[in-house]
C-alpha cells in the first residue's frame, strides 16, 4: 500500500497534485510500441518531459525504478502545478499500475499491447531464452489486462498493429485523450518518422534544462534518487 511507502510530506504534496491535475500514464512492455504512442502524444502537445526518440522523463524514471515513490509523488505535484495535463511514459510501470493509480488518483492510462511473439523476438539483446521472454511478456499483458478490467473508466487500450493499420484514426483517438485541438495526422507521422531515424542512428538529442527540470532534479537530490553515471556527466556539461 502507498501509505506504507510514502512519508507525510509526500502525502501533502499528493493532495496538492490531486487538486491541480494528473498525468496520462503510457505503459506496456519494453519493445512493445510505447515509444510510438508516446511520440504521437508528444507531437499532439502532451508534455512528457523529454523529446524523441525515447520520451521517458528521466527524473521520474530514476525515482520509479529505484522505488522512491515519495519522490514520484512530489514530482507529480510539481508537474501538475506547471501543466494542466502531462504525460509519463515508462514501460516498467506495468508492474506498478495499482500503486501509480493510488499515488495519482486522477490519472488516466494508455495501455499499449503488441503481439507477444514479436515483442519477445525483438528483445534479442537480452540474455533470457526467447520462450522465457515470451512468458514474461504474456505475464505483463495479464497484469495490464487485469488492471484495465478493474479500472475501465480511466484506461485506454491501444493495439500496436491497429495503429500501423489505421494511423490517422488512432491519432484522433489519442488527440481526444490528451485534449489536443490541433490534429494533423500526416504531420504527426512525419515527425515520428524523423524520431525513428534519430533512434536508428543513435543521434544524441541534448535536453535544455528549464525551470521544471531544475525542480525535479532538486527532488531527486532531496529524496536520495541516484542518477546514472551517464546522466551525471551530461548534467555537468550543461
Amino acid at each position: 500500500m502507498v501509505t506504507n511507502m510514502m512519508g507525510g510530506s509526500a502525502r501533502e504534496g499528493l493532495q496538492n497534485a490531486m487538486k491541480l491535475g494528473g498525468p496520462i500514464i503510457i505503459t506496456g512492455v519494453a519493445r512493445g510500441g510505447t515509444s510510438l504512442v508516446a511520440g504521437m502524444c508528444h507531437h499532439l502537445g502532451l508534455p512528457l518531459g523529454k523529446g524523441g526518440p525515447r520520451y521517458e522523463n528521466p527524473y521520474l524514471q530514476w525515482a520509479a525504478t529505484q522505488e522512491k515513490w515519495d519522490a514520484v509523488a512530489k514530482m507529480g505535484e510539481i508537474l501538475s502545478a506547471h501543466h494542466e495535463v502531462w504525460g509519463w511514459k515508462l514501460p516498467a510501470l506495468h508492474r506498478r499500475l495499482d500503486l501509480v493509480h493510488e499515488i495519482f488518483p486522477q490519472s488516466r492510462f494508455i495501455l499499449v499491447f503488441k503481439d507477444p511473439v514479436s515483442v519477445s523476438l525483438r528483445k534479442a539483446s537480452l540474455s533470457a531464452d526467447s520462450m522465457v521472454r515470451l512468458d514474461r511478456t504474456i505475464g505483463a499483458y495479464k497484469l495490464m489486462s487485469s488492471f484495465s478490467r478493474a479500472n475501465s473508466n480511466v484506461c485506454h487500450v491501444f493495439s500496436y498493429s491497429n495503429i500501423l493499420e489505421s494511423f490517422d484514426g488512432e491519432v484522433v483517438r489519442i488527440s481526444e485523450i490528451v485534449g489536443s485541438d490541433r490534429v494533423d495526422a500526416h504531420e504527426v507521422r512525419r515527425k515520428i518518422d524523423e524520431d525513428y531515424v534519430r533512434y536508428q542512428n543513435a543521434t544524441y538529442m541534448p535536453r535544455l534544462r528549464g525551470e521544471v527540470d531544475r525542480l525535479l532534479s532538486a527532488v531527486c537530490s532531496a529524496y536520495g534518487v541516484e542518477r546514472p553515471a551517464k546522466a551525471k556527466s551530461e548534467c555537468a556539461e550543461r
